[in-house]
């Protein structure tokens, strides 16, 4: 079997898993591995930024989420990212809307990738700022999994902060039909956090460089456009899989680091 075969498997799971509690499952103590609103009325666990933001906002460390979230980072980094967030299933189902994207250049996506860094500190020192927890009011994982539902089930007023909410999400929708994965290039907060540990975690994508024929294709197919034959690890590398399966040569496999 491909790997984008067990890879979809993965993802529709993970997000059977993620919306469980109409299967009596929840387990509130527990963080997700990726951005999944806990205010989702189908939300099994916690999400890891807005647990975050929780506990800074009331002036305390965060230690076991903290912990629990490295731990995730050590073990599979941005696996996650690719084979088991919701929001990451939605924009591959978006990204089947056009096969005419916009090409992001070298330069300018790399300056970019930096993006979504600068997001994840600034949300957290708002959070210890404002006592807030600002973010949860416009992320987007939050806008269709609990904002939306909540305005369709109860018919709530349409306040400001919901129409900014539905303006940002029309954007960013926009924006990853043109550019593939483009929430995850450069603006998802946890996928900040995955990256930093993603170099070290234990499967990483390698590439053979004696089998290699250098025809390009990995990197002109891969959805978050990186130099996969030039770089040997990446932190924004989702491991997909999408390389591997279609590599001609056979160059490029998942490795597990001992």
């Amino acid at each position: 079997m491909k790997i984008g075969r067990l890879r979809k498997i993965s993802q529709l799971t993970s997000l059977t898993l993620a919306c469980g509690s109409f299967l009596g499952i929840t387990a509130m103590h527990l963080i997700y591995p990726f951005l999944h609103c806990y205010a989702c009325p189908l939300a099994t666990a916690a999400c890891p930024i807005g647990i975050m933001q929780r506990f800074i906002s009331l002036g305390e460390i965060p230690w076991y989420s903290l912990g629990l979230i490295a731990l995730y980072g050590i073990t599979l980094g941005r696996l996650f990212c690719g084979w088991a967030c919701p929001f990451g299933l939605l924009q591959d189902l978006l990204d089947k809307i056009t096969k005419k994207k916009v090409i992001i250049g070298k330069t300018i996506n790399k300056k970019f990738i930096s993006i979504k860094f600068v997001l994840l500190f600034l949300i957290l020192f708002l959070a210890w700022e404002t006592s807030d927890v600002l973010f949860c009011k416009i992320c987007p994982a939050g806008t269709i999994e609990a904002a939306i539902p909540y305005h369709l089930q109860y018919k709530t007023t349409l306040t400001t902060v919901f129409i900014v909410r539905i303006v940002i999400f029309g954007l960013l929708i926009a924006l990853i039909i043109a550019v593939t994965r483009f929430w995850c290039r450069y603006l998802c907060p946890f996928g900040a956090w995955l990256a930093i540990f993603n170099n070290s975690s234990l499967i990483q994508v390698k590439v053979e460089r004696e089998k290699c024929n250098k025809c390009g294709l990995c990197e002109k197919i891969c959805p978050m456009q990186i130099e996969i034959v030039k770089l040997k690890k990446s932190t924004e590398c989702i491991k997909c899989g999408i390389c591997v399966d279609n590599c001609p040569s056979k160059a490029i496999r998942f490795e597990l680091l001992p």
